[in-house]
């Protein structure tokens, strides 16, 4: 189970991230929530992204196969009062499941 603390943890997952950026606080803006019958994520704002859509996940239902990669496929992104978070910057290595090997 991902908690929120989990998904605070701002990764930019590419290869040429550099030391100097590893364990940086970062603030970020919240701008927008969407979701899908799996996930719901927030929009961000203030730290370059791999993804195409900046956002964090914060929930994923795991019950009905929900995976955290699920968030890059909401299209349905609402405004919301905006607000900061801050996290750390961490590198995320990317597990193969033993399905997709």
């Amino acid at each position: 189970m991902y908690t929120l603390a989990d998904r605070l943890k701002w990764a930019r997952l590419k290869s040429d991230l550099s030391q100097e950026e590893l364990g940086k606080k970062v603030v970020l803006t919240v701008t927008a929530i969407g979701s899908t019958d799996k996930v719901i994520a927030v929009k961000v704002e203030g730290y370059e992204s791999t993804n195409k859509v900046p956002h964090i996940t914060v929930a994923v239902n795991l019950i009905d196969g929900g995976k955290p990669v699920m968030s890059n496929d909401i299209t349905n992104w609402m405004p919301i009062k905006q607000f900061m978070l801050s996290g750390i910057v961490t590198e995320v290595k990317k597990q193969v499941d033993n399905e997709q090997k």
